[in-house]
């Protein structure tokens, strides 16, 4: 799984070269056709995939443009954890086989929400609070496989976070996600 995240990272880190932009992720999706996002996909992403002016209905959208026209990748990623036909923890229409990508972009015209929501990898969230974890920096991206428990989110008493790192020493039924960080800080 790790080095799958690893390909897809080097494709998205050649995307972002080439056009200068990072992908668009679930929580910049949705927001009409003026958004930040819509517009992107218009100037930056030669209109491939669907308009994120309208919510993505698969973890598969967001790599649509890494397929073609220039293919980075040339099939999509698939999250061997992940069951399609289920949520993994996130909103209803929000499924799919792929890991799921999630960034820090400036280009959030909300940066209160840190743009994603994996409160693991969110400053001040409940993950640098509770388990020390070390934020998204600015501009990067993260992927995330739901790991061998095949959730995304856990509660720890106090609230539910998403994306608390697997640790394999307690052996194949730990709960936990498995994250590939594009600075290359352990997730």
């Amino acid at each position: 799984v790790r080095a799958g995240m690893r390909g897809v990272g080097t494709a998205i880190e050649a995307f972002r070269t080439e056009r200068g932009v990072l992908l668009i992720d679930f929580w910049e999706d949705g927001g009409g056709v003026s958004s930040p996002a819509s517009q992107r996909w218009r100037e930056k992403f030669g209109r491939v995939g669907r308009d994120p002016a309208f919510q993505y209905k698969t973890f598969e959208e967001c790599y649509f443009p890494l397929t073609s026209p220039a293919a980075y990748l040339t099939t999509l990623p698939i999250d061997p954890f992940n069951d399609p036909s289920r949520s993994v923890g996130f909103g209803e229409n929000e499924k799919g086989l792929a890991y799921i990508y999630f960034d820090n972009d400036v280009l959030d015209p909300n940066p209160a929400n840190h743009d994603h929501g994996v409160e693991y990898y969110a400053p001040g969230g409940p993950g640098q609070v509770l388990y020390g974890a070390v934020p998204l920096k600015s501009e990067e991206f993260a992927l995330l496989s739901v790991g061998p428990d095949r959730f995304i989110e856990r509660t720890n008493g106090y609230s539910t976070i998403r994306g608390i790192p697997y640790n394999p020493t307690n052996g194949t039924n730990s709960i936990g996600d498995m994250v590939f960080r594009s600075s290359g800080i352990p997730g």
